[in-house]
């Protein structure tokens, strides 16, 4: 297997609709080098990314996309051990991450235990304003917030990013890039400051 006969050297790990537990804790024991894991899909329990996510202490970009069983705790165990990570992508279908209590506690869990993120995509979450200036408060260091197929509070919550203009650089919402420069951006408060465009779709 790829995971085996890499030594320990695999840099980067994109695995999908894997079914069980065994399969994580694997690459979680096999692997502890690993910068990029995309985990789409995936089935494992809650409970053993909580078991295992100190051995992925090395991980900076991580894709928790459709594993629907994962759960607040699971994120603040890997908050907790994977103190290098920048990039987190959590997009879940719409049955699951659409109550609002959930989704509160999901971004809490985020805010609060992986504060050095720079780049955070969000699907199918209900954003209200509060949650908006959680993440934005909690995140200083965040430059591209994709939340595009969330629900979301447009007006206020737009406003809130425009007044965190000094290092977020791209707001990814329905479909709509808003940059520094762009005419959506203009009409932002704090919509002078000088932060350069990025393109991050």
């Amino acid at each position: 297997m790829l995971i085996t006969r890499s030594l320990n050297f695999l840099r980067k790990l994109p695995a999908s609709r894997f079914s069980d537990d065994l399969i994580f804790s694997f690459i979680a024991n096999h692997d502890r080098n690993l910068g990029t894991l995309w985990l789409t899909i995936g089935k494992m329990s809650s409970s053993i990314v909580e078991q295992v996510a100190w051995k992925l202490s090395t991980v900076n970009n991580l894709d928790l996309s459709y594993c629907t069983n994962i759960k607040a705790p699971a994120l603040e165990a890997i908050g907790k051990h994977c103190k290098s990570l920048k990039e987190l992508h959590r997009l879940t279908y719409p049955p699951h991450n659409m109550k609002k209590e959930k989704c509160e506690n999901e971004i809490h869990t985020i805010v609060t235990t992986i504060p050095k993120l720079k780049h955070l995509e969000l699907s199918y979450m209900v954003l209200s304003s509060e949650c908006a200036n959680q993440i934005l408060s909690g995140c200083p260091e965040l430059q591209c917030f994709d939340v595009r197929r969330s629900h979301v509070k447009e007006e206020k919550f737009v406003v809130m990013v425009g007044l965190r203009t000094g290092v977020l650089k791209s707001l990814i919402i329905k479909g709509l890039t808003i940059t520094p420069g762009s005419p959506e951006y203009q009409t932002l408060p704090g919509s002078n400051a000088n932060s350069s465009a990025v393109a991050c779709m």
